[in-house]
């Protein structure tokens, strides 16, 4: 399958932003500074990337030095 890829799609990892189309207000996620092979802020960054292109607006919220957890706050347009 192909398909036309956005500007902001392009500079995120595509299983990021598919993750992300996948979230409604409220809602949020995980991720393992130790699975993803990168350091917490590079992973905080992808995930900033990835939330953009998916036109979400997200919050990080405080976890533990292994971990980066986040909620969806808004949708781009919405509201």
């Amino acid at each position: 399958m192909i398909r036309k890829l956005s500007t902001d799609e392009l500079a995120a990892r595509p299983d990021y932003v598919q993750f992300f189309k996948g979230l409604t207000v409220g809602e949020g996620g995980m991720a393992s500074i130790a699975s993803e092979g990168v350091g917490r802020q590079s992973l905080k960054g992808r995930l900033k990337l990835a939330a953009a292109a998916a036109k979400m607006q997200i919050k990080f919220r405080r976890s533990d030095k292994a971990t980066v957890v986040f909620e969806v706050i808004g949708r781009d347009g919405a509201g």
